[in-house]
């Protein structure tokens, strides 16, 4: 039996349809798998693609704040004038801004990443425009490790090129409002 050039031609052509076939299989059920792993987010989309998360991958806190926060917290509030409020937990990037930032990839700028991932436990606002006036950051013993005195510095020098103070309150067990 004598096979023709046409002959391997189709051979090798159902040979390649063949692989599309098998390529779009896989990939198919792929897409089916993630789906049914992933539920659409509330609130839209990112970058024009819909934002998915994978289903129960969050839990809400029981308080944005610890205990010995909140108490200073609630002599803080006391203790300040009409007009005046706190903020907790503060992203330092919403407190600062990184001076010729570059307006894409700016993730990629180290001072960026130095300041991205940090937070201010408390800063005193003023209502009417809600500018910072001050940072305060509650010294527990935690502020004694190498890595947290190493953040300190950090954050006083951020603070004292951006012209915003920074005040470091030892962690107590009461707090005296005329004292805060």
């Amino acid at each position: 039996m004598s096979f023709g050039a046409d002959y391997f031609v189709a051979l090798a052509n159902l040979a390649c349809l063949l692989g599309v076939v098998l390529v779009v299989f896989a990939l198919v059920r792929t897409v089916r798998r993630l789906r049914a792993r992933r539920v659409p987010m509330p609130g839209g989309s990112v970058g024009g693609t819909p934002a998915l998360r994978v289903a129960h991958d969050y839990a809400k806190m029981p308080r944005i704040i610890i205990v010995t926060e909140q108490s200073f917290s609630a002599v803080l509030c006391d203790a300040l004038p009409s007009g005046y409020t706190i903020m907790v937990q503060v992203a330092l990037n919403r407190l600062v801004t990184v001076n010729r930032l570059a307006k894409t990839q700016y993730w990629r700028d180290p001072r960026w990443s130095r300041i991205s991932q940090k937070s201010i436990d408390f800063v005193v606002v003023r209502q009417r425009d809600m500018a910072p006036l001050v940072a305060i950051e509650l010294d527990d013993a935690s502020h004694t490790q190498q890595l947290r005195i190493d953040r300190d510095v950090l954050l006083d020098a951020v603070l004292r090129d951006a012209g915003l103070p920074i005040i470091y309150q030892p962690v107590q067990a009461t707090y005296d409002r005329l004292a805060v």
